[in-house]
């Protein structure tokens, strides 16, 4: 009898757990799909492409407000080139942990939006984030895992 209560107990337990889990992998899901449309969507308005030049580096420090409040400094190459004959000096859209990546005067291929040349890509041949194509992927295999499981046919 008490084997049964106690098996009642880790089940249920077992299925709490599994819910939680369930949860962690449809906000996965979500976040990736939301990042990688709207991802796909800026990209969609860069139509013109331009050579630009570092001609700074924004250093840019983040503070974690987690349990070890560590700071991370993130380095943003500020680029200048041209865009419908007029000057534009822009944030790229990537930034690096190594503050080597990047230097002043080095050239650069980018892609651009002709009506807000403030919007734009370094990464030309790149057709989304990778990151967010990553968490769609991960959380649709999570998912598919979880309701291949569910069904017993794994």
């Amino acid at each position: 009898m008490a084997n049964k209560k106690r098996r009642k107990k880790k089940k249920k337990g077992v299925n709490i757990a599994l819910f939680v889990i369930e949860i962690v992998v449809l906000i996965v899901l979500v976040v990736g799909i939301f990042a990688t449309v709207k991802d796909r969507k800026l990209r969609k308005g860069c139509t013109a492409t331009a050579n630009a030049t570092i001609v700074d580096i924004k250093t840019k420090i983040e503070h974690d407000a987690g349990e070890t409040g560590s700071d991370t400094t993130k380095y943003i190459p500020v680029l200048e080139f041209y865009a419908n004959g007029s000057q534009v000096v822009a944030e790229g859209n990537q930034s690096s942990g190594n503050r080597e990546k990047y230097h002043v005067g080095d050239s650069m291929e980018i892609i651009y939006n002709p009506d807000k040349p403030t919007i734009l890509f370094m990464d030309t041949q790149a057709k989304t984030n990778k990151f967010s194509l990553l968490l769609t992927v991960i959380g649709a295999a999570m998912l598919v895992y979880g309701i291949v499981s569910k069904a017993g046919l794994f």
